[in-house]
């Protein structure tokens, strides 16, 4: 969203919306980008897909069931993250943390 923000004055101008792209990304989006080659893609579209099949275990992640033990959430969670490039640990938590089972009595 931050981008079509920025974007929003110069919705006609292809060339200087691709040009103020690196601009607005922002943590490990931006140290991402900075390492993908220069001649990776030949389109948005292709880049797309590669983001998708590199971080296909994010994507499928599933949450902690109520009957799942932590420890077993754990070693469930290690086994998926290890199949992700580069992952930022600030995500690797936050995605932890999301997955994590929420009783009625831990919302307390």
């Amino acid at each position: 969203m931050h981008y079509r923000n920025v974007m929003a004055l110069y919705n006609n101008n292809d060339a200087w919306m691709c040009k103020m792209f690196l601009s607005t990304l922002e943590g490990p989006t931006m140290r991402w980008f900075s390492e993908v080659p220069l001649t990776f893609s030949s389109s948005i579209y292709l880049l797309y897909h590669d983001v998708r099949k590199r971080h296909k275990a994010l994507f499928k992640m599933t949450p902690q069931s109520n009957d799942e033990s932590l420890m077993t959430y754990l070693k469930r969670f290690s086994a998926e993250l290890a199949k992700v490039e580069k992952l930022d640990d600030m995500l690797a938590i936050m995605l932890f943390k999301q997955g994590l089972y929420h009783s009625p009595l831990s919302r307390n």
